[in-house]
């Protein structure tokens, strides 16, 4: 099972990055938004369809770690400058 190293805050995620990069040659990238600890649910629809496959056939097989980008929903909404959106290796919609 895989260990999760969770990034909120995307200026910290180069620093990540370099860090698991050195320990691994694989890394997989998981960007989602928060989970609200009230109702247990994502802000993102697409991130809650995903969630369980994502546990299934990702967290629960793959090894080493997984870099989490965890995304603040007033961050994201209208922000097509977000970090995320405008890099030129993610592009995530």
């Amino acid at each position: 099972m895989a260990t999760i190293v969770e990034v909120h805050d995307p200026a910290k995620f180069d620093e990540t990055l370099a860090q698991v990069s050195a320990e691994q040659d694989t890394v997989i990238l998981l960007f989602t938004g928060v989970v609200d600890p009230v109702t247990g649910k994502n802000w993102c629809p697409d991130c809650e369809v995903a969630k369980p496959n994502i546990e299934k056939y990702v967290l629960n097989q793959a090894q080493g770690k997984i870099i989490k980008c965890i995304i603040e929903r007033s961050d994201w909404m209208g922000n097509p400058s977000h970090p995320y959106k405008v890099s030129p290796f993610f592009k995530v919609k």
